[in-house]
Parts: C-alpha cells; structure tokens; sequence
C-alpha cells in the first residue's frame, strides 16, 4: 500500500510539475504579448501623431496650391496687357515709320 500511494504521489507531482511547466510558459507568453501589445500602441499613437502632422501639410498645400493659381491668373493677366501694349507701340511705330 505505501509503494502504490509513493507512486501515486510521484505520479501527481509529476503531473503537478506539468502542469507549472505549462503555466510559466503560459505566463512567459502572456508577458510577450503584453510587451507586443504595449509596442503596437507606440506605434499607433506615433501613427496618429503622423496622420495630424499630415492632415496640416496638406492645409499648406491646399492654401500653396491656391496662391500658386492667384499668382498664375495674375501673370496671365499682366500678360496680356504687356502684349497689347507691345501691339500698340508696334502700331504706332510702324506707323511712324509709314509716315517717314
């Protein structure tokens, strides 16, 4: 009877010592998790930091693209009054020099 109840008692041990095996690598799992887990919540914060500085560069952009169309009307613009003052004085001196 002890030598069934020293095996039984090995045998429980040994299931006991299984069964701690199984739950420190559980744990060691659980704490690289935890670490992967704190390491993508970096990352998605940094993401989101990213994304505003992003979302005001294109404001820039936006407000650049604007005064780039402004200042391209404006040469336009400025382009044709020169060419029709090139039309007069080209006139006028053709003119001028019809008379002489």
């Amino acid at each position: 009877a002890a030598a069934g109840a020293a095996e039984e008692l090995r045998r429980a041990c040994g299931e006991r010592d299984g069964a701690l095996g199984k739950l420190r690598a559980a744990e060691e799992e659980k704490q690289g998790l935890q670490g992967h887990l704190a390491s993508l919540k970096v990352d998605i914060n940094r993401l989101k930091v990213d994304n505003e500085h992003l979302k005001v560069d294109l404001e820039r952009l936006k407000v650049d693209h604007q005064r780039l169309q402004e200042t391209a009307a404006s040469l336009r613009s400025e382009a044709g009054a020169s060419e029709s003052l090139l039309e007069a004085d080209l006139r006028q001196a053709c003119g001028e020099r019809d008379e002489a």
